[in-house]
């Protein structure tokens, strides 16, 4: 009788002592992660996103916005943590497809360093392009991801905070991060 009541308080004792871990388990969020949850909502609710990461299509200005929402703020967001990278797709300079310079993504960002990621897609053949990291300033291309690109007859003259990049109408730009 004595070991039947011996082992049923150490499967008493076991049990209590993985309760209590696994509650702390779970519980052990620090107090800066919950702030940091609660400012990315509060970002998120203000700048009307569904998710801290979001791409958001402007039809009427043909922009392409990719927004987040981040906590603490990097150096290059706002004050909330909000910040945005715009592109502005237009003509390129090169006069068809064959030339990989038929249209110009004019991409707008807050930092310095931009991390792009395009895919290409054409006639059933589809690949993802490994990123590259542009600096502001620069004209690139797909020959040359993110080196300097010269003698480009641009049809709209680049802005100070901007990158432009030559590329063919079957690639498509499906991410901008800012890089420090």
């Amino acid at each position: 009788m004595n070991r039947f009541i011996g082992a049923l308080a150490a499967i008493a004792l076991l049990l209590v002592v993985c309760v209590t871990s696994i509650a702390w388990f779970l519980g052990r969020s620090s107090s800066a992660d919950v702030i940091a949850a609660k400012e990315v909502r509060a970002c998120m609710t203000m700048h009307h996103l569904r998710m801290a990461k979001q791409t958001v299509s402007r039809p009427q200005s043909s922009e392409l916005v990719f927004a987040s929402c981040t906590w603490p703020p990097r150096a290059w967001a706002g004050q909330d943590g909000y910040s945005e990278i715009i592109v502005t797709t237009f003509d390129g300079p090169g006069r068809s497809e064959v030339s990989d310079a038929d249209e110009a993504d004019y991409i707008r960002a807050p930092c310095q360093r931009v991390e792009l990621t395009y895919d290409f897609g054409s006639q059933g053949v589809y690949k993802f392009l490994h990123p590259f990291v542009a600096t502001v300033g620069t004209v690139t291309s797909e020959d040359h991801p993110g080196q300097q690109w010269h003698g480009a007859k641009l049809t709209q003259y680049p802005g100070r905070n901007e990158i432009v990049y030559l590329r063919n109408d079957d690639e498509g730009l499906v991410s901008a991060t800012c890089r420090a």
